[in-house]
């Protein structure tokens, strides 16, 4: 998903910009699925779904299901963030052992 200078995203800016329609859109189409809303826009404190959340709240049951790396991903960093997504915060030492490149 490519992003402007200003760090906004087609739905970002629609967001930005008050264009509802063009957000309603967006988040009825058969592949809102791949749209990526867990992202800080600009200067934000707030990602983009808790914005359409605070700025639409009718829209929230069309926001798809936050996109989620693979816990089996051969890459250490992706595997530690996907356990982290799904808040696996406890994850055993051994489990960390296993993957590669091991540094507590």
């Amino acid at each position: 998903m490519m992003s402007n200078k200003e760090a906004y995203t087609a739905i970002g800016y629609d967001i930005n910009n008050l264009h509802k329609t063009c957000v309603d859109h967006m988040l009825k189409h058969p592949s809102a699925h791949r749209l990526y809303l867990d992202y800080y826009p600009g200067d934000s404190e707030y990602t983009m779904r808790e914005i359409i959340m605070q700025m639409y709240p009718d829209l929230k049951p069309f926001l798809p299901a936050p996109l989620l790396e693979s816990l089996d991903s051969s890459d250490r960093d992706i595997k530690l963030l996907a356990a982290l997504q799904r808040g696996e915060y406890n994850i055993s030492e051994k489990k960390n052992c296993d993957l590669p490149n091991h540094n507590p």
